[in-house]
């Protein structure tokens, strides 16, 4: 049966020159995804391996509690999940430190995200993030960002997940000519390959930007916020695939790009999943989806 739906080619500006990854949260699910993406560049060639930079950004630092959730060995307690996490497996896939580093500080606001994006290349911020207040940082480092710079666009992808729900959103935020574009029902890239973008996944799913979220769990005790917190192999994994599967996409198609080749397909939205019972519903790109508007 033909798949109708629109895809990431039809919808998503892309340049040549790179590709820049920020990842937020390096933890059950940040570890996981850091680790197929310092793969995936490790098993490019050089020439387009160059091509490739990768920031992972996390202040934590592995703890017991860790140990057989995360990608963390005993003799990591202590240390900082980025630092941990990126050095390994950049070595281990022999990705230079030119493709790949590692911020071991939380961010405090949007100039720490700002400072990271590269203007030459297609960015993509990866929040795997367990807090709603540095999601507003990153909410707001792309808005700063599209207004900017002249011709801008940003891709954003974010995982949330409790102990075994969970959602992985992807956008694209863009403008062109100075003026941030919104998408009209009916028009199309045949239209305008500019014309609107994907929403952000903090418009599809506004609860990530709640920071009283975050405030009702500071304020319970540490045996309480531990249970809050509670989350399953299962669903972190889950969630780091699903993630992951958007980023490849992303890269997929730029490496199509580059070698000349026919765009590589690829459905966005969102996915929704109970781990439990491997139940999965998908928000494509319909009228109703894109008209959720931009950031």
């Amino acid at each position: 049966m033909a798949n109708n739906l629109p895809n990431l080619h039809q919808h998503l500006p892309m340049v040549e020159d790179g590709i820049n990854i920020i990842q937020v949260g390096i933890g059950g699910t940040g570890g996981q995804v850091a680790n197929n993406i310092l793969r995936t560049i490790g098993g490019m060639a050089r020439d387009m391996q160059d091509r490739m930079r990768y920031i992972g950004i996390d202040g934590d630092t592995f703890e017991t509690k860790n140990l057989g959730r995360q990608l963390c060995v005993p003799n990591d307690m202590g240390k900082n999940k980025a630092q941990v996490i990126v050095g390994r497996y950049a070595n281990a896939y022999n990705v230079s430190t030119d493709s790949a580093s590692f911020i071991d500080e939380y961010i405090k606001g949007p100039e720490d995200i700002i400072k990271n994006i590269h203007s030459g290349f297609t960015n993509i911020i990866i929040d795997n993030l367990d807090k709603n207040r540095p999601r507003n940082w990153i909410n707001d480092a792309v808005k700063e960002y599209i207004r900017t710079y002249r011709f801008g666009y940003i891709y954003i992808i974010s995982t949330g997940n409790g102990e075994w729900n969970g959602q992985v959103s992807m956008g694209c935020v863009h403008k062109s000519n100075s003026r941030i574009l919104a998408y009209t029902p009916g028009k199309t890239v045949l239209d305008d390959p500019y014309h609107f973008s994907i929403p952000s996944p903090y418009l599809v799913s506004p609860e990530l930007l709640d920071v009283t979220i975050d405030d009702r769990e500071e304020a319970l005790s540490c045996a309480d916020r531990a249970l809050a917190n509670v989350q399953t192999l299962a669903a972190n994994q889950t969630a780091a695939n699903i993630c992951f599967n958007y980023a490849n996409s992303i890269i997929s198609q730029f490496i199509h790009q580059v070698d000349d080749k026919p765009d590589c397909p690829q459905t966005v939205g969102t996915v929704r999943f109970n781990a439990l019972n491997n139940a999965y519903t998908m928000e494509r790109l319909t009228d109703e989806y894109l008209a959720k508007g931009i950031i």
